[in-house]
């Protein structure tokens, strides 16, 4: 993530760690889900 605040240190730590763990498209990023497709014939 990249924040421009004016903001203490600490606080942005905070902010970025709240997105990563309520953020959908990081999670999927970082945690991807097995996908297999087949033809059945």
């Amino acid at each position: 993530f990249k924040i421009k605040a004016d903001a203490p240190k600490e606080k942005l730590q905070e902010l970025v760690q709240l997105a990563q763990k309520r953020s959908p498209v990081f999670d999927i990023v970082s945690h991807p889900t097995p996908v297999e497709v087949s033809l059945k014939e």
